[in-house]
């Protein structure tokens, strides 16, 4: 990914531990708004130290770079503050539940790997459903917003590991027929495919 002055140089930041992936839109672009591929992870630094250290390490560079970028505004300076990088999850009644989210983005198709790095196909992506666990390739950009006068960093994202699947459930396939173990199924183009390297 970009590598200039603009983006966050950390290899510490660069891959996210593993996490539980939200409202995945990794084959598809979410079109609600302005069209892009995203993606939420969520995080549970209480009980995860992997978690709470690479929340830590981000929330300290976003602070820095915010703190950076708020000495280069001229104009109405007092009126930007450091952005919030991290959304504390709440339940239905609006309790925090401990965990954190972090949404990232990408206007290129992101590049899904397996476990084992392997390729997948968007047959597979398109099945990743809430829950699924894996980790992310990030670019974190500094960014200033005028709109929302705001200063820190922007996450976004190029490559999707996937460890472990949760399979979208919803939508009209469901015709009512359970999985049977050992029965007949059919290969789907491109799922066996030879590892090609990267950073997974």
């Amino acid at each position: 990914m970009a590598t200039n002055d603009n983006y966050l140089n950390d290899n510490n930041l660069r891959i996210t531990p593993i996490v539980e992936f939200l409202y995945p839109y990794l084959v598809k672009q979410d079109t609600k708004f302005d069209p892009k591929w995203c993606l939420t992870l969520r995080f549970d630094p209480k009980n995860n130290p992997a978690h709470k250290d690479f929340l830590s390490k981000l929330s300290a560079a976003n602070k820095s770079t915010g703190e950076e970028l708020l000495k280069g505004i001229t104009k109405g300076k007092n009126a930007y503050r450091v952005k919030d990088i991290l959304r504390a999850e709440e339940d239905a009644d609006g309790n925090s539940t401990g965990m954190y989210l972090l949404k990232v983005s990408t206007k290129t198709k992101p590049v899904l790997k397996d476990a084992s790095g392997n390729p997948v196909s968007d047959h597979v992506g398109s099945s990743v459903g809430n829950g699924t666990k894996g980790r992310v390739r990030l670019a974190l950009k500094k960014s200033t917003a005028t709109n929302q006068k705001t200063v820190g960093l922007t996450a976004y994202f190029d490559r999707v590991q996937i460890v472990e699947l949760v399979e979208y459930s919803g939508g009209s396939d469901n015709d009512g027929f359970g999985k049977v173990d050992g029965g007949f199924t059919v290969a789907q183009p491109g799922d066996v495919v030879d590892a090609t390297g990267g950073d997974f």
